[in-house]
């Protein structure tokens, strides 16, 4: 859930039902490209259409289940 934004810097919250995880990223001037962070891993987000963004994914062994990660999927902004 995105919870604020000013400019270029976008924050908000990754949730499930058993955490919560803010997190913070980086518009780049290309409008195109997203960096950005969490308390143990990175993102990258690209801009596909209006309403759809790939958002990859990846932590190195750095979370207490000391899992390593990378995933990339594709996300769409729902209506509400």
């Amino acid at each position: 859930t995105v919870r604020g934004q000013d400019d270029r810097l976008v924050w908000g919250t990754t949730s499930s039902p058993s955490y919560e995880e803010p997190f913070a990223w980086a518009i780049s001037h290309d409008n195109t490209t997203v960096f950005g962070a969490d308390t143990d891993g990175q993102y990258r987000l690209t801009v596909l259409a209006p309403d759809r963004m790939e958002l990859c994914y990846t932590h190195a062994a750095l979370s207490p289940t000391k899992s390593i990660v990378a995933s990339c999927f594709v996300i769409e902004r729902t209506a509400r």
